[in-house]
């Protein structure tokens, strides 16, 4: 009985790959309002104050691959992961921004007052690209915001006969935006796998139910910061018939908002999968003269969405054969093989059918095969007719190769 023990050869099968895409809207800078007080300071020769409202944010997307592969080692398990397309995520920026200043002007009593300058709009735009999912092992951060365009402010009115005052204001943004992963959650119906690494496997059990396709919620989960600040770069010149000069100009980083928050992005796929219907446990052909043989077709279905491949032989006497070798069934298909039963000599004889195949669930299907040689003159107690096919009557045994080539044409036409 040593092939009893024999250990078929293990394989590793995987589902078609599946893309998916992240996508989240932060408006970091909408409805932003903010009036500064004097700066430097109320009581300094030149001082000014800023009124600012923003809008907009940074949309991010990041296109990956889902997948799913499971090993003929470990049934009933299966391995997932995500994998960022390489520049498959963006970052972009767009925003608004609308500026006002009034600048106080005490001049040695030369020129005292305040100077409302008019509001000037200005859109913010800038976009970045990065690889994977910002996992450990990757890159580990992606940035927007840099290289922003200044918003100038300007006035002149005349202080005296000859002599203008032009004051301006520079408002410069600056604004970092970071992204980072953290890690992916996926969920399925047979529990969850949390990928840390970028391109690392993680293990998902299989749905119990066998069904024939598998959907997977993946959640991203990142860290999002944000920094905005001005740079304010007041001037005062005057203009006079003798020439032009600076009265101040100095450059004051004015801090506005920090944001740092957790960002889940979720993203829903659906995999393929083989589920194999296979036959009974065990099949026993009765008895069978030396001089006939018998026949079973045996019936395969797949009841996934994905086609069902592997190999099926017979181990164990050499009375039981099988044919084809192989097992190719489309996805909610039929198919099939046939065993045959051929004694050589009389008595009780055994062997195992093993069918192979790529069904996550059911990897190795064994059917126990039975069956007991007769003498051809009727000495035993038989009643089995020349050649059987599920119990139906056939041709005689000297055609039985022939009746095997036909019932594997039959099938392959199916």
């Amino acid at each position: 009985m040593w092939w009893l023990w024999t250990v078929p050869a293990l394989a590793q099968h995987a589902s078609e790959p599946q893309p998916l895409l992240f996508e989240d809207q932060v408006d970091v800078l909408d409805g932003l309002a903010a009036q500064t007080a004097w700066f430097p300071s109320k009581g300094a020769p030149v001082s000014i104050r800023l009124f600012l409202d923003t809008s907009g944010g940074v949309q991010t997307t990041v296109e990956a691959t889902s997948e799913l592969t499971w090993s003929d080692a470990v049934p009933g398990e299966l391995s997932h992961r995500l994998v960022g397309a390489a520049g498959g995520g963006t970052m972009v920026l767009d925003a608004t921004a609308e500026v006002g200043a009034e600048v106080k002007v005490d001049i040695g009593g030369v020129f005292t007052g305040t100077v409302p300058l008019l509001r000037q709009s200005a859109t913010w735009l800038d976009q970045s690209s990065f690889d994977g999912l910002l996992l450990a092992g990757g890159q580990e951060a992606a940035t927007v915001g840099d290289g922003l365009q200044p918003i100038t402010l300007s006035f002149r009115v005349s202080v005296i006969s000859g002599v203008d005052l032009v004051v301006g204001v520079d408002v410069v943004p600056q604004l970092d935006v970071a992204l980072a992963g953290v890690e992916v959650r996926t969920d399925g119906a047979g529990g969850q796998g949390v990928q840390e690494l970028e391109g690392g496997w993680v293990d998902l059990p299989t749905d119990p139910q066998r069904p024939g396709q598998l959907g997977l919620s993946s959640i991203w989960a990142t860290e999002w910061s944000s920094d905005l600040a001005l740079v304010l770069s007041p001037s005062l010149d005057l203009f006079t018939p003798v020439g032009t000069f600076t009265v101040v100009q100095f450059d004051s980083e004015l801090p506005l908002a920090t944001v740092d928050e957790a960002r889940d992005l979720e993203a829903f796929v659906v995999h393929p999968l083989p589920v194999i219907e296979g036959p009974v446990e065990a099949y026993d052909f009765g008895e069978v003269p030396l001089t006939s043989q018998a026949t079973w077709q045996v019936p395969l279905r797949n009841l996934g969405a994905l086609a069902v491949d592997g190999a099926v032989e017979v181990v164990g006497d050499r009375s039981f054969e099988v044919f084809p070798g192989d097992v190719a069934v489309l996805a909610q298909g039929d198919d099939g093989v046939v065993v045959t039963f051929a004694p050589s000599e009389p008595g009780p004889v055994e062997a195992l059918l093993r069918l192979t195949t790529n069904d996550p669930t059911a990897p190795l299907i064994e059917v126990a095969l039975t069956g007991t040689g007769v003498a051809p003159d009727g000495s035993g107690d038989s009643d089995a007719i020349p050649v059987t096919s599920c119990g139906c009557q056939s041709g005689g045994g000297g055609a039985g190769l022939a009746v095997l080539a036909l019932l594997a044409v039959a099938r392959r036409r199916r």
